[in-house]
Protein backbone atom coordinates (compact mmCIF):
# COMPACT_ATOMS: atom_id res chain seq x y z
CA UNK A 1 0.00 0.00 0.00
CA UNK A 2 1.15 3.45 -1.28
CA UNK A 3 0.92 2.43 0.13
CA UNK A 4 -0.15 5.18 0.91
CA UNK A 5 2.38 8.15 0.11
CA UNK A 6 1.28 10.81 2.17
CA UNK A 7 -1.72 9.74 3.53
CA UNK A 8 -0.44 7.05 5.40
CA UNK A 9 2.07 4.66 4.82
CA UNK A 10 2.79 1.64 3.51
CA UNK A 11 3.98 0.13 2.42
CA UNK A 12 8.71 -5.22 -2.18
CA UNK A 13 9.33 -7.24 -4.30
CA UNK A 14 10.15 -10.83 -5.36
CA UNK A 15 13.23 -12.27 -7.24
CA UNK A 16 12.89 -14.93 -9.89
CA UNK A 17 15.02 -16.94 -7.75
CA UNK A 18 12.05 -16.85 -5.53
CA UNK A 19 13.02 -14.86 -2.65
CA UNK A 20 11.88 -11.17 -1.18
CA UNK A 21 14.18 -8.81 -2.68
CA UNK A 22 13.49 -5.19 -1.60
CA UNK A 23 11.26 -4.84 1.51
CA UNK A 24 9.52 -2.21 1.76
CA UNK A 25 6.42 -2.06 4.18
CA UNK A 26 4.45 -4.76 2.17
CA UNK A 27 6.42 -6.78 -1.17
CA UNK A 28 5.66 -5.44 -4.38
CA UNK A 29 4.20 -2.12 -3.35
CA UNK A 30 6.44 0.89 -3.07
CA UNK A 31 7.36 2.50 0.07
CA UNK A 32 5.35 5.13 1.22
CA UNK A 33 5.73 8.13 3.49
CA UNK A 34 4.78 7.59 7.50
CA UNK A 35 1.68 8.92 8.31
CA UNK A 36 1.76 12.45 10.51
CA UNK A 37 -0.30 15.09 11.24
CA UNK A 38 -4.04 14.19 12.67
CA UNK A 39 -6.33 11.37 11.86
CA UNK A 40 -6.47 7.80 10.59
CA UNK A 41 -6.54 6.47 7.17
CA UNK A 42 -7.18 3.30 5.23
CA UNK A 43 -5.69 2.41 2.09
CA UNK A 44 -5.59 -0.54 -0.25
CA UNK A 45 -2.72 -0.87 -2.67
CA UNK A 46 -1.94 -2.95 -6.09
CA UNK A 47 1.23 -3.18 -7.09
CA UNK A 48 3.38 -4.83 -9.94
CA UNK A 49 6.76 -5.39 -9.13
CA UNK A 50 9.20 -7.36 -11.42
CA UNK A 51 9.31 -11.03 -11.02
CA UNK A 52 5.61 -11.29 -10.09
CA UNK A 53 2.44 -11.02 -11.32
CA UNK A 54 0.63 -8.97 -8.72
CA UNK A 55 1.09 -7.77 -5.03
CA UNK A 56 -2.36 -6.47 -2.80
CA UNK A 57 -2.72 -5.06 -0.05
CA UNK A 58 -4.61 -2.99 2.97
CA UNK A 59 -3.04 -0.30 4.98
CA UNK A 60 -3.97 1.47 8.19
CA UNK A 61 -2.33 4.10 10.12
CA UNK A 62 -2.71 7.00 12.49
CA UNK A 63 -1.06 10.43 13.12
CA UNK A 64 -0.61 12.32 16.07
CA UNK A 65 0.83 15.96 15.28
CA UNK A 66 4.58 15.04 14.53
CA UNK A 67 4.34 11.61 14.88
CA UNK A 68 2.55 8.52 13.54
CA UNK A 69 2.45 4.57 12.78
CA UNK A 70 0.94 2.51 10.50
CA UNK A 71 0.41 -1.19 9.70
CA UNK A 72 0.22 -3.55 6.59
CA UNK A 73 -0.99 -6.83 5.39
CA UNK A 74 -0.46 -8.26 2.09
CA UNK A 75 -0.45 -10.96 -0.59
CA UNK A 76 2.28 -11.52 -3.44
CA UNK A 77 2.11 -13.82 -6.51
CA UNK A 78 5.19 -14.74 -7.83
CA UNK A 79 5.68 -15.59 -11.13
CA UNK A 80 8.16 -18.23 -10.41
CA UNK A 81 6.80 -22.26 -10.89
CA UNK A 82 5.79 -24.37 -7.54
CA UNK A 83 5.51 -21.20 -5.42
CA UNK A 84 2.72 -20.66 -3.41
CA UNK A 85 1.83 -16.89 -2.87
CA UNK A 86 3.34 -14.89 0.01
CA UNK A 87 2.01 -13.83 2.60
CA UNK A 88 3.06 -10.33 4.04
CA UNK A 89 2.85 -8.24 7.48
CA UNK A 90 4.66 -4.66 7.80
CA UNK A 91 4.78 -1.98 10.18
CA UNK A 92 6.50 1.35 10.17
CA UNK A 93 7.00 4.83 12.31
CA UNK A 94 7.62 7.97 10.95
CA UNK A 95 8.01 11.86 12.93
CA UNK A 96 7.82 14.69 11.15
CA UNK A 97 10.94 16.98 11.84
CA UNK A 98 10.94 20.62 10.34
CA UNK A 99 7.16 21.78 8.14
CA UNK A 100 3.91 21.17 7.59
CA UNK A 101 1.33 23.36 9.31
CA UNK A 102 0.89 26.27 6.75
CA UNK A 103 4.25 25.35 5.39
CA UNK A 104 3.80 23.24 2.16
CA UNK A 105 7.14 21.38 2.37
CA UNK A 106 7.81 18.86 4.72
CA UNK A 107 10.36 16.73 6.16
CA UNK A 108 10.17 13.28 7.76
CA UNK A 109 12.11 10.35 9.19
CA UNK A 110 10.89 6.99 9.18
CA UNK A 111 11.17 2.68 9.80
CA UNK A 112 9.72 -0.10 9.32
CA UNK A 113 10.30 -3.81 9.27
CA UNK A 114 8.64 -6.52 6.88
CA UNK A 115 7.65 -10.03 7.45
CA UNK A 116 7.19 -12.36 4.38
CA UNK A 117 6.20 -15.59 4.82
CA UNK A 118 6.62 -17.40 1.10
CA UNK A 119 6.41 -21.44 0.62
CA UNK A 120 7.49 -22.45 4.34
CA UNK A 121 10.06 -19.61 5.12
CA UNK A 122 10.29 -16.82 6.37
CA UNK A 123 12.00 -13.38 5.19
CA UNK A 124 12.54 -10.23 8.00
CA UNK A 125 13.83 -6.95 6.43
CA UNK A 126 14.07 -3.56 7.71
CA UNK A 127 14.30 -0.30 6.67
CA UNK A 128 15.03 3.41 7.35
CA UNK A 129 15.13 6.72 5.65
CA UNK A 130 13.97 10.04 5.33
CA UNK A 131 10.60 11.76 3.34
CA UNK A 132 9.97 14.54 1.77
CA UNK A 133 6.34 15.86 1.48
CA UNK A 134 5.40 19.03 -0.67
CA UNK A 135 1.14 20.07 0.16
CA UNK A 136 0.29 23.17 -1.77
CA UNK A 137 -2.86 24.63 -0.32
CA UNK A 138 -5.81 24.44 -2.81
CA UNK A 139 -4.50 22.12 -4.79
CA UNK A 140 -5.13 18.50 -4.91
CA UNK A 141 -2.29 16.84 -6.42
CA UNK A 142 0.29 16.73 -2.90
CA UNK A 143 3.71 14.69 -4.75
CA UNK A 144 6.69 12.99 -2.27
CA UNK A 145 9.44 11.24 -2.10
CA UNK A 146 11.40 8.58 0.00
CA UNK A 147 14.83 7.43 0.10
CA UNK A 148 15.81 4.92 2.38
CA UNK A 149 17.91 2.15 3.32
CA UNK A 150 16.40 -1.85 3.06
CA UNK A 151 18.28 -4.09 5.34
CA UNK A 152 17.49 -7.76 4.76
CA UNK A 153 18.43 -9.59 7.75
CA UNK A 154 21.67 -11.91 6.96
CA UNK A 155 22.08 -9.97 3.36
CA UNK A 156 23.84 -6.24 2.26
CA UNK A 157 21.77 -2.96 2.47
CA UNK A 158 20.86 -1.61 -0.36
CA UNK A 159 20.08 2.04 -1.00
CA UNK A 160 16.29 2.44 -2.89
CA UNK A 161 13.68 5.01 -3.33
CA UNK A 162 10.72 5.79 -3.98
CA UNK A 163 8.47 8.70 -5.74
CA UNK A 164 4.52 9.08 -5.83
CA UNK A 165 1.60 11.44 -5.67
CA UNK A 166 -1.51 11.72 -3.82
CA UNK A 167 -4.55 13.25 -5.59
CA UNK A 168 -7.01 13.87 -2.80
CA UNK A 169 -10.45 14.52 -4.09
CA UNK A 170 -13.47 15.30 -1.55
CA UNK A 171 -14.24 14.50 1.82
CA UNK A 172 -11.20 12.51 2.78
CA UNK A 173 -10.99 10.12 -0.07
CA UNK A 174 -7.93 10.21 -2.73
CA UNK A 175 -6.59 8.04 -5.06
CA UNK A 176 -2.45 7.57 -5.73
CA UNK A 177 0.55 6.24 -7.53
CA UNK A 178 3.94 5.37 -6.89
CA UNK A 179 7.36 4.26 -8.25
CA UNK A 180 10.10 2.17 -6.24
CA UNK A 181 13.42 1.45 -7.34
CA UNK A 182 16.81 0.35 -6.38
CA UNK A 183 19.63 -2.25 -7.10
CA UNK A 184 17.34 -5.30 -6.97
CA UNK A 185 14.55 -4.17 -8.97
CA UNK A 186 11.39 -2.13 -9.00
CA UNK A 187 8.00 -1.97 -8.49
CA UNK A 188 5.02 0.42 -9.25
CA UNK A 189 1.52 0.58 -7.78
CA UNK A 190 -1.70 2.52 -7.49
CA UNK A 191 -4.20 2.74 -4.91
CA UNK A 192 -6.89 4.65 -3.05
CA UNK A 193 -6.85 5.86 0.67
CA UNK A 194 -9.32 7.44 2.64
CA UNK A 195 -8.47 9.69 6.20
CA UNK A 196 -10.96 10.74 8.61
CA UNK A 197 -10.77 13.18 11.76
CA UNK A 198 -11.04 11.46 15.20
CA UNK A 199 -12.96 13.69 17.75
CA UNK A 200 -10.27 14.86 20.47
CA UNK A 201 -7.22 14.38 18.42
Amino acid sequence: MRRIGSAAAVAVMLLAAGRPAAAQILNGVPLGVAPSGTGIVLGVDYGKPEGADASYGLTGGIGFSRFGVAASVGSLNPTTAGLSNATNYGGMVGMRLFGGGLNPLAIGAQAGVLSTDLSGSNFTNYNAGANVRFSPPLFPLKPWGVVYYNMPKDESSELRFSAGVDFNLVLGLGVHAAYDWGDSGHTWGVGAHFKFGVPGM
